[in-house]
């Protein structure tokens, strides 16, 4: 018998979290909360949903750390597709590949810890260069530049 890893285990437990949620949503929307049966098991039903979800959390603080695997999931249908470096350059490449997104990684957790702490404008409300997360910046420059290109476009319609 074949030991089955973590990222299987990881992937077939998410599988079944999206099978579930979306079960779950299909009950929401036919009146699950007015059910007597949902009001007498709805505490062991929300355990169960927390139990789920710290699992998941579990394997996946374990995949992050190691830093060999990333998963995505798929938004329309019930599949993850699950990348490495492993899968697509030399062994030794992949290894150095996922040392340096590991120190990476710890670099930009430092550093966002300390802007977490000591800045003041994570008390009060998001400051475009105090924003930790380099996605989030790079989504406001794209919604910038997509607004400045419309009323570019807008006053080029209406004065040419």
């Amino acid at each position: 018998m074949l030991k089955k890893t973590y990222v299987y285990r990881e992937l077939m437990l998410r599988l079944r979290a999206r099978k579930i949620t979306a079960e779950y949503y299909s009950l929401k929307q036919r009146g699950l909360f007015s059910w007597a049966a949902y009001q007498e098991h709805r505490e062991s039903i929300q355990n169960s949903f927390a139990f789920l979800r710290r699992a998941l959390a579990r394997y996946t603080a374990r995949r992050i750390e190691a830093g060999f695997f990333y998963m995505y999931a798929h938004p329309h249908e019930h599949s993850v597709y699950v990348m490495s470096p492993l899968h697509t350059m030399p062994r030794k490449e992949a290894l150095k590949k996922v040392k340096r997104l590991r120190r990476r990684r710890q670099h930009y957790a430092a550093r966002a810890s300390s802007i977490a702490i000591t800045s003041p404008s994570s008390v009060q409300g998001s400051n475009f260069f105090a924003l930790g997360n380099i996605g989030e910046r790079s989504r406001l420059i794209q919604i910038f530049s997509l607004y400045s290109f419309v009323i570019i476009l807008a006053w080029m319609i209406v004065y040419l």
